[in-house]
């Protein structure tokens, strides 16, 4: 049984099934897609141009959608920063893994080490060491797993100190100020500033929106959705 279908069988026995509400925005009878099967992202603006997602397999859109679900109903991220999962995911260009990476470090706090729980993280997927003497986490970041270690450390990010809005969260989940980031499968370093990257952020969310997004924003939807009908926003 995959991660997916334990996060759906456990938010089976926490509430009764519900019919999905129309006004999450989810079409009834969306035809069903293959695993495989190739979704495209077209970004129209030179301000992507940066590494941006060109496409991800239905799989791996469900994974980053359930993860959302997921992470939202166990009340690791707010459905207002939910919003911005897929657009993150698409302007990261690393797949599902969403930007982190094995070499990123971070701090074993009680509150992260719960959110790894929250969010079905086990011993397998992550190392533990300590730098300068304090405990660190090291994730194991694969396919399977990325999804739910970027929203992990989204939620982490969001409760900083100074972190007040969504925006600031996903400023703080790109890095601080203007740093180096590594961009696409060759790992090419470039300069990184937050301020751009919020407007990727809002430039990506837009385009998804566009009738030549529809196949990976809709089996996004239809996904978060099924979900959803388990389990009502805030639970």
């Amino acid at each position: 049984m995959s991660w997916i279908d334990e996060a759906t069988t456990q938010m089976q026995r926490w509430v009764q099934p519900t019919p999905l509400r129309p006004s999450w925005g989810v079409a009834a009878g969306s035809p069903s897609i293959e695993d495989d099967a190739t979704l495209s992202f077209h970004p129209s603006d030179l301000s992507l141009k940066q590494a941006p997602e060109k496409s991800l397999t239905a799989k791996e859109v469900t994974s980053i959608a359930s993860a959302r679900r997921l992470a939202e109903s166990q009340g690791v991220i707010t459905p207002e920063l939910g919003e911005y999962f897929l657009p993150l995911a698409m302007i990261e260009g690393w797949g599902p893994t969403m930007g982190v990476r094995n070499d990123n470090a971070f701090y074993a706090s009680t509150r992260f080490k719960k959110m790894m729980g929250q969010m079905g993280l086990k011993k397998e997927d992550y190392t533990l060491t300590k730098i300068k003497g304090e405990p660190h986490i090291y994730p194991i970041v694969t396919t399977e797993n990325g999804p739910r270690w970027a929203a992990t450390v989204l939620g982490e990010k969001s409760r900083l100190k100074g972190v007040v809005t969504t925006e600031d969260a996903i400023k703080r989940y790109n890095g601080k100020g203007t740093a180096t980031e590594y961009v696409g499968y060759d790992d090419r370093p470039v300069p990184a500033n937050v301020r751009v990257y919020w407007k990727k952020i809002q430039k990506a969310q837009e385009l998804l929106e566009h009738p030549k997004n529809s196949s990976i924003y809709n089996h996004f939807n239809s996904e978060y959705g099924r979900l959803r009908s388990y389990l009502a926003p805030g639970k």
